[in-house]
């Protein structure tokens, strides 16, 4: 009966153990994404680039962004990132890697699109729109030399930063008006993302 019941305590002891760790992982793989998603809302590459190791996929965001948003749009994105809100919706812990998802919060684009054409500047624009839309982001996360680190970056752009761009903020200006371009929304891989974009700007 002893021999059973220690038995039981080590299993018991094991299983808390596991818990343990497991928790960790998930508290680790909430601040790297927070981080890694503020860097992503200022727009800090380098700062991207730490939580994840990733430079080529990086370097293609930056590349596109810089050349393909137009003035308009980057102004907007920046001012609306300024009043973003971050939240941890889930977490997934798996044997070998941890999916975290985050609910990011912003102003309704649309609205703010509106109060620009307008004719408010995008700071103003920002400021008198009250109501919000979430994007919900989904990161992953596997542990490289005990560092737990974003494994799917490109997710960021095309879920978030690309289906924000294209649904609300592909505005040209010509003349002083703002037009609306057509862009697919559906999911695609980041390169043929990147493509599309250049496609449809140009």
């Amino acid at each position: 009966m002893k021999f059973k019941n220690l038995i039981c305590v080590l299993l018991l002891s094991t299983m808390c153990v596991g818990l343990t760790g497991c928790s960790k992982d998930a508290r680790e793989c909430k601040k790297t994404g927070l981080a890694f998603i503020e860097a992503g809302l200022d727009f800090d590459y380098e700062g991207m680039e730490e939580y994840c190791r990733d430079d080529e996929v990086i370097d293609e965001m930056r590349r596109t962004a810089d050349s393909q948003f137009s003035s308009i749009a980057q102004r907007t994105m920046d001012e609306l990132f300024e009043h973003s809100d971050v939240r941890v919706d889930s977490v997934d812990v798996g044997e070998s890697k941890v999916s975290v998802t985050y609910i990011i919060t912003i102003p309704n684009p649309e609205d703010v699109v509106h109060e620009i054409g307008e004719g408010s500047d995008v700071d103003e624009a920002v400021e008198a729109v009250s109501d919000t839309a979430e994007y919900e982001i989904e990161l992953e996360f596997v542990n490289k030399h005990d560092e737990w680190l974003v494994s799917n970056p490109h997710d960021f752009f095309s879920d978030f930063i690309f289906e924000l761009y294209s649904d609300s903020l592909t505005i040209i200006p010509h003349g002083g008006s703002i037009d609306i371009v057509d862009f697919p929304s559906e999911a695609v891989e980041t390169e043929q993302v990147f493509e599309t974009v250049r496609e449809t700007v140009q």
